[in-house]
């Protein structure tokens, strides 16, 4: 199978990885791409075009040479950073969605799948009690939630557009807090602020958690590329949309346990300040029914994989 997968960041090359491992062809698509971080997370460098995912005529072009039987579109401002160029925010994640899309009907691909995230939920409207369905009422409170909830409204309006062979198949899968040896500079607030912690852990011996890191649901990036890759491999008519997280939220002091039990001779702490509440979990009984998914990774794994790449002092293992 061939895939060209937008963005270059933390589950974009595991995406990459997985597929590469079991012998599909992948090209990566991102506009500012860390080579460096692409081939330390790949082992090599794969094909790797420089583009603007809301550039129509480079996207064009990209999906027109690359002819991938999937398009798995990452590539996104995320977070906090799109307070810092709203405008920018907007033009890549909902544009951006809009012009990969449409290439991919141009271009008579079949499949696409977008990442989007838990932020489409109306949070102050759920339970704390009950886990999250698909069924949630969506009503995002900051603005890369409503950014991701646009380029989800792209999707599903041009899935089913014919295509010269068949019709076009569109997925969205609503991602909890990814993690793990991620590009940073562009992704996850949240992630970075965990794989900070955890770095500074073991080059100092010691690191406050952040509060804020505290009632969150965490997903690490090779549970999200699994579940792309899975959701790639099943058949959908139209559009689907799945959430894809751990099934588990973590309070502040159960994170700095699990830092400390990662990094041994660490001492760790939480930071003084207010602790969140505890969000519900994403309820991800669809996306194991439709697609077989199961989280695989533990959070006491994944930190301690964040921990061994610190002490290797590989510094493309976090990049903030």
């Amino acid at each position: 199978m061939r895939f060209l997968v937008t963005g270059a960041g933390l589950v974009g090359t595991e995406v990459a990885r997985l597929a590469a491992a079991r012998g599909d062809e992948v090209a990566l698509l991102d506009a500012r791409p860390g080579r460096g971080y692409v081939a330390w997370r790949l082992g090599s460098t794969p094909h790797l075009i420089r583009a603007d995912v809301s550039d129509p005529l480079a996207v064009d072009a990209a999906v027109g040479g690359a002819v991938p039987d999937v398009i798995v579109h990452t590539a996104a401002v995320v977070g906090r950073r799109c307070y810092r160029s709203p405008a920018l925010a907007t033009r890549i994640n909902v544009a951006g969605t809009a012009t990969v899309v449409e290439a991919a009907i141009r271009h008579g691909v079949g499949r696409v799948v977008l990442l989007s995230s838990l932020a489409v939920y109306a949070w102050d409207r759920l339970s704390p009690h009950e886990p999250v369905t698909e069924a949630e009422p969506v009503e995002p409170r900051s603005l890369y939630g409503v950014t991701k909830l646009a380029a989800e409204s792209v999707g599903r309006s041009l899935a089913g557009a014919r295509l010269p062979s068949g019709r076009l198949s569109v997925s969205a899968l609503r991602l909890a807090g990814v993690y793990g040896p991620g590009q940073y500079k562009g992704g996850s607030a949240v992630g970075a602020a965990l794989a900070g912690a955890v770095a500074e852990a073991v080059r100092v011996g010691e690191t406050r958690v952040p509060t804020m890191l505290g009632g969150r649901e965490y997903l690490h990036a090779r549970d999200a590329a699994v579940a792309v890759l899975a959701d790639a491999a099943t058949p959908v008519e139209g559009w689907r949309v799945l959430n894809v997280g751990s099934g588990r939220a973590h309070s502040a002091d159960e994170l700095a346990e699990a830092v400390a039990a990662a990094v041994p001779h660490a001492t760790v702490t939480v930071a003084d300040g207010e602790r969140p509440a505890q969000q519900p979990v994403l309820d991800c009984a669809a996306a194991r029914r439709t697609i077989g998914y199961r989280p695989e990774v533990r959070l006491a794994d994944g930190l301690r994989w964040l921990a061994r790449d610190a002490a290797a002092e590989d510094t493309l293992a976090v990049v903030t």
